[in-house]
């Protein structure tokens, strides 16, 4: 469920895409797990973070099946969750197209062929129904889960998220796109806007990791794009400018983001605090 994986179309889907991907990027250094790999990708992932019960962790952007987010609660960990509450429509006929020209993505025309026109979609409603749905077991283990609904780009939401403040780790998935027009099936499409929104979620992001141990971050594009590379670098420049300020040190490797399928193009921030 982390990945989506739950039927054989959604794996042979996000197999092609990872091959597609692989073959365009592979020579750059972008790097794949298969789907059969992925169970201890996650173990190796979740093994890194060194999560300990009883810490505290902030999610942006879980999606609809809770993300890191929800395993951590799983640990014992004390989770808060922000996503986007809005409903969005999504123009099948654009996407349709979309996925016709993009190789590996023929599996996920299959759930749309009967469709056109706009369909309104919100994944904030499947992300309440699954946190209801193991609120039972996280209180079981000592943990807790609790959901902000919201655009973090927000000032007020940010202070919502601060108010859990320290917390030891944050998570921001999948929520800022480096392209101009990103797939119409994204929501970072509608969640992200232009660059003052993106500065706007960069400075909340700093300002809730300013006590963490880590910060687990990605975008919706490899960093290996010749297209968007400039962006990219732009982006995590302004990240690491903002989270420096207070005189830390900072270093990060490249580890799997489960929203991603296959593709291993998250960073992993941790922090030295200055001396």
């Amino acid at each position: 469920m982390l990945f989506c994986l739950t039927s054989q179309a959604s794996i042979d889907s996000v197999d092609r895409m990872s091959r597609a991907q692989i073959e365009k990027y592979g020579d750059l250094g972008l790097r794949s797990v298969p789907v059969e790999e992925m169970p201890q990708a996650v173990d190796r992932l979740f093994a890194r973070f060194e999560f300990r019960r009883g810490e505290r962790l902030l999610e942006i952007g879980p999606g609809s099946h809770g993300g890191i987010a929800l395993i951590a609660a799983l640990l014992g960990l004390d989770v808060v969750v922000v996503e986007y509450d809005r409903p969005f429509l999504v123009d099948v006929d654009l996407l349709k197209a979309q996925l016709s020209s993009t190789p590996g993505s023929q599996a996920a025309l299959a759930p749309i062929a009967a469709l056109s026109g706009s369909v309104e979609v919100s994944l904030i409603e499947t992300l309440r129904r699954i946190i209801r749905s193991y609120e039972p077991l996280v209180s079981a283990v000592g943990g807790s889960l609790r959901l902000i609904p919201g655009d973090f780009s927000a000032s007020s939401i940010q202070e919502l998220a601060s108010a859990s403040a320290p917390v030891d780790h944050v998570i921001c998935t999948d929520v800022m796109s480096p392209m101009d027009q990103a797939f119409s099936s994204t929501t970072a499409m509608l969640t992200t806007g232009g660059d003052q929104k993106i500065t706007a979620m960069l400075n909340g992001l700093a300002r809730v990791a300013a006590h963490a141990r880590s910060l687990h971050i990605s975008l919706i594009v490899p960093e290996q794009s010749n297209d968007y590379g400039a962006q990219i670098s732009r982006i995590y420049g302004a990240l690491e400018t903002a989270l420096s300020q207070d005189g830390r040190t900072l270093r990060y490797e490249e580890v799997i983001s489960p929203s991603s399928g296959t593709v291993l193009r998250s960073r992993l921030y941790e922090f030295t605090a200055a001396a």
